[in-house]
């Protein structure tokens, strides 16, 4: 009988420590982060933020972009782009380091879909209003109307 008492003495309390723990786990009480971080330390929150939190964040660095050109000036070598995500006008320069290039689709399109661009190297003067490019930096260009620096420009078929 005292073996009996013993194994079900046992069984009691790893039962009762099982239902402690597990009542812990699932009614922990969260610690507010705001507690977590020094004094010194200042977070905001979600409900504290005076912008909506759908609305992008403030841009730190851009290296590309994808464009509209407005405008070509081969004799000064620029070109005047519409940003597409921002809409807004901007100015490039173009040197003799950049690599211009002409990205076309093949002529026969293979049936199961996947194709391999056929670039072409091209100059400034084959730039034409209405061109769709992309343009890649060496320079942080974020909030720039005009810049330079850059690596290459790929105008896409229309």
């Amino acid at each position: 009988m005292k073996k009996n008492q013993i194994i079900i003495s046992t069984i009691i309390i790893i039962l009762i420590f099982g239902g402690i723990i597990s009542w812990n786990l699932l009614y922990k009480e969260e610690i507010p982060v705001k507690e977590l971080v020094s004094d010194k330390e200042e977070i905001v929150f979600e409900e504290e933020l005076q912008v909506p939190l759908m609305e992008p964040a403030a841009e730190e660095s851009v290296f590309g972009l994808t464009a509209w050109v407005l405008g070509v000036d081969a004799k000064n070598n620029f070109l005047i782009i519409k940003s597409e995500r921002n809409e807004k006008e901007l100015k490039v320069f173009v040197s003799d380091d950049t690599e211009l290039i002409k990205r076309d689709l093949p002529d026969d399109l293979p049936e199961n879909g996947y194709f391999i661009f056929q670039d072409k190297k091209i100059k400034l003067s084959d730039f034409k209003e209405g061109d769709y490019i992309a343009i890649t930096t060496s320079e942080n260009i974020a909030g720039k109307t005009e810049f330079n620096n850059v690596i290459n420009i790929r105008v896409y078929f229309k």
